[in-house]
């Protein structure tokens, strides 16, 4: 049966906000459940600043709750060998616990920030050879290493320009080519980890703009600068005086 707006709008009126706001926060809702969720939030006087504060509360609250599983609250890893514990979530190491918590503060920095960080990095210098004109991106390579029954399979992603990613695809792929047999799976895995780098090194695309990993990756940048010790003093804003990735 499907449900109307008004179904949705009785449902979540029978929430308290933090509830209804989580779950704005983990699902993807039908436009009408939305609309619905909107109005129980308009009716309660959620709105503008307070919705952002609330919502970013709300969200933080998801990722700081910790699972029951032998699992990083995090990144998912098995925890075998004892964990990291802090504020009450557990952590296959403080690099996670850190990460976790850049991730926080990047989801409270505002879109326009993270969009002009963005695109200032896509046309400004690579940081690997420091050319400029040319877009700066995060470009994947793929890597299949494999002995006997052993097989490493991984995806790197760098930030640079296009001429240095043909590089490392070049060099990923002659990794494949050499060590990526090695195992039945590897058999398996690396003729398509050789096809991808090739095709990265000689199909040419046109950026238009900042892609959604490189989005992702300035919320994150900004958030390390924002969040790092010796600027805890300074606020978001002042991070776009900072938006050069060179500095």
């Amino acid at each position: 049966m499907t449900l109307s707006q008004a179904d949705f709008f009785a449902r979540y009126r029978e929430l308290d906000t933090e509830s209804l706001l989580r779950l704005v926060a983990t699902r993807e809702l039908t436009d009408e459940a939305r609309e619905a969720a909107r109005l129980v939030l308009i009716e309660r006087d959620v709105t503008g600043e307070r919705f952002e504060l609330e919502y970013q509360n709300a969200v933080r609250g998801i990722l700081r709750s910790s699972g029951a599983t032998n699992q990083c609250d995090y990144c998912g890893s098995s925890i075998a060998l004892g964990a990291y514990e802090a504020d009450g979530q557990r952590f296959c190491s403080v690099r996670c616990h850190d990460d976790a918590r850049v991730h926080e503060v990047a989801l409270s920095l505002a879109p326009d920030l993270v969009q002009q960080h963005a695109q200032a990095t896509f046309t400004g210098s690579c940081p690997l050879c420091a050319r400029r004109g040319k877009p700066i991106e995060i470009r994947p390579r793929w890597l299949v290493v494999s002995i006997i029954v052993n097989v490493a399979i991984e995806t790197e992603y760098a930030l640079c320009c296009r001429r240095c990613a043909q590089r490392k695809n070049g060099w990923a792929a002659l990794t494949c080519l050499l060590f990526g047999w090695w195992s039945l799976p590897g058999l398996l895995v690396t003729p398509a980890a050789i096809y991808r780098n090739i095709a990265a090194i000689y199909v040419r695309r046109v950026l238009a703009g900042p892609s959604p990993r490189l989005l992702e990756w300035a919320a994150f940048d900004l958030a390390r600068r924002v969040g790092d010790p010796m600027r805890q003093a300074a606020s978001i804003g002042s991070a776009a005086a900072a938006l050069d990735p060179q500095h």
